[in-house]
């Protein structure tokens, strides 16, 4: 008997697991809420004289897809969590408010549910699908670039396809948001909003995600810049809000303490070409907050005023707030310029109880994750930036966190590997006539025993 060893490649766990234990049903479902807050995100059905955008129910879909088809499990303490904190909030909506408004109630419980379950076949870490959501943001950040680029080329009219040619009628492009911002008051010249997506606060919300994910991930220079550009062309602070809290993580936890030289090179450049780049529009958005009628002041600094007039004179108010739905249909009518933000929302309809439960159920959802530090960072930012009904927090919790295989090791993050199918050791084992013993010795290797 002879044995004979073929050359043998370790294969790492990632490489070979994630290939065998992934399905393409479990991909989708772990895809389609990112893709209804984008590719779709300006459509919306009108019901009942109300907008329904897209990501609502595509994610409402993809979870029902996702129970049906057995991939979506509830998982034992986010399920657990999600049902006390929904009893919570029925609670005070039927006990301790004065109203509500029930169908605000049912989509305010809905929303949040897909969070209290686990996906069941992705994979065994989140390696492939961080590489394809990487080309995901990268493909919407050159689009923003090549739109801004194209309006002085073809005019905004073709520049900004959907926003002035999209259906009208019972699926028609939503009203409820500003997707066409010029770059200053009566200026001709707008800010890119990624063709698809629904403001250019989402298209910079995006470009930060791709750079978070780039940042600690595969650290390529040409695509961190493609990023920084992208902010550029979107004229839009929300992003930069999400890098607030991302970069000090990024430094501290990855010890990534060379980020501090090149913020300093990137503010110098900032300042150098900030004239000829229009990059002063960014410290115009700084003092929005001083202005009463500015989105930065309704945001951030409006729904301060209003809990003076609604809630603090009155401590049953102040505890359990003023019932689901009724933030703009109290009397009297606010006094104050305000959005219908998520943190806002919740502490006026449902005061500091319902405040503390709900939006203690999407962070720990969040920070649960096992995901980079960095990218959960960001991602928590998102429920504050937007309405609470909004689908797009939502969906980045899914899709980036909630949803997401564990996270690989840093030493298998390499954007260079492609698909492995590599070879594993094979052993042959091949037989040969036996030989009559011989009297005179072992031969050496290699040599044969003659006479």
């Amino acid at each position: 008997m002879r044995i004979v060893a073929g050359p043998a490649v370790v294969v790492p766990h990632s490489a070979v697991g994630s290939k065998q234990d992934s399905d393409w049903l479990s991909s989708l479902i772990l895809y389609l809420p990112l893709i209804g807050v984008t590719f779709v995100a300006k459509l919306a059905i009108v019901v009942g004289g109300s907008e329904l955008i897209a990501g609502v129910p595509v994610i409402l879909g993809t979870l029902l897809l996702g129970v049906l088809t057995g991939r979506l499990k509830p998982h034992p303490r986010r399920f657990a969590l999600y049902m006390l904190v929904m009893a919570i909030m029925v609670g005070l909506s039927a006990f301790a408010a004065p109203a509500f408004v029930p169908s605000s109630l049912s989509l305010l419980l809905m929303m949040p549910l897909a969070a209290a379950f686990e996906l069941r076949g992705a994979g065994v870490d989140s390696l492939r699908h961080q590489r394809r959501i990487l080309d995901f943001t990268l493909f919407f950040c050159l689009l923003g670039i090549a739109q801004y680029l194209a309006q002085f080329v073809i005019g905004p009219r073709l520049a900004y396809p959907i926003d002035n040619f999209g259906p009208h009628g019972l699926i028609s492009i939503t009203k409820n948001y500003n997707a066409l911002i010029p770059l200053r008051y009566g200026a001709s010249t707008l800010k890119a909003n990624g063709v698809f997506l629904l403001e250019p606060s989402y298209f910079s919300q995006t470009v930060a995600v791709g750079l978070v994910m780039e940042a600690t991930g595969p650290r390529r220079w040409m695509r961190l810049l493609i990023y920084l550009s992208g902010f550029v062309v979107a004229y839009s602070g929300t992003g930069l809000l999400m890098l607030a809290p991302a970069l000090p993580v990024l430094i501290v936890a990855e010890r990534r303490y060379e980020i501090l030289a090149y913020i300093a090179v990137l503010a110098v450049a900032m300042l150098v070409f900030s004239k000829p780049l229009g990059l002063e529009v960014f410290l115009d958005r700084a003092t929005e907050f001083e202005s009463t009628r500015s989105s930065g002041y309704a945001r951030y600094v409006g729904g301060v005023y209003l809990f003076e007039q609604y809630l603090w004179p009155h401590p049953q108010r102040a505890l359990f707030g003023m019932g689901s739905g009724m933030m703009f249909r109290s009397t009297p009518w606010p006094q104050f310029f305000v959005a219908e933000t998520g943190w806002v929302k919740i502490l006026i309809e449902f005061g500091l109880v319902g405040f503390i439960a709900y939006f203690g159920f999407l962070f720990f959802c969040i920070f649960s994750a096992k995901q980079s530090p960095t990218l959960r960072a960001c991602i928590a930012v998102t429920p504050l930036l937007s309405g609470i009904l909004d689908p797009w927090s939502h969906a980045l919790m899914l899709g980036l966190l909630v949803w997401m295989p564990p996270r690989p090791a840093k030493s298998t993050f390499d954007h260079r590997a492609r698909e492995p199918d590599l070879p594993v050791a094979r052993t042959v084992v091949r037989s040969r006539p036996s030989r009559a013993p011989t009297t005179r010795g072992h031969a050496p290797p290699g040599r044969r025993l003659t006479s």
